[in-house]
């Protein structure tokens, strides 16, 4: 019985490799979303702890006010742009989480397929196997008149 080759195998290949492209930029995004949202908390405490800083306090300098508003101006406008930031890399893990689900089902496909002719061919081997013994033995035994 000669063995299965499914015709369709660099195909498959490419499929997977295309899959492991995409899982490394999804793994890529991720990290990327992670530390920027790591950054954005970061801020958020900084602004907390400014805050509450400055409420504690009972004097103030008129410099020590500007600086602390301005200071507090611009924690204020890090925290929106990197909120912003955190939004579109947000976007673009999920465009890689879908573009890796993608990739995973045409994979998925071949596979299938892969299967299904393989289970396909050893059934038809199988039954040429079964004539020839057929036809072996009734060549062997001939048959008999009654």
């Amino acid at each position: 019985m000669s063995k299965f080759q499914f015709n369709l195998e660099q195909v498959l290949k490419y499929r997977v490799q295309l899959e492991e492209q995409a899982s490394i930029q999804h793994a890529q995004a991720k990290q990327a979303h992670d530390i920027k949202k790591a950054e954005l908390e970061e801020l958020k405490q900084l602004l907390q702890n400014h805050e509450k800083e400055w409420s504690n306090k009972i004097e103030f300098s008129p410099s020590e006010l500007w600086l602390a508003r301005h200071y507090e101006t611009a924690l204020k406008e890090d925290i929106n742009i990197t909120t912003e930031n955190v939004t579109a890399l947000y976007r673009e893990l999920e465009r890689c989480r879908n573009e890796l689900i993608k990739k995973a089902q045409e994979r998925e496909l071949l596979e299938k397929l892969k299967l299904k002719q393989a289970e396909r061919y050893e059934y038809e081997e199988r039954q040429k196997e079964l004539k020839i013994n057929d036809e072996t033995a009734t060549l062997r035994y001939g048959i008999k008149p009654v």
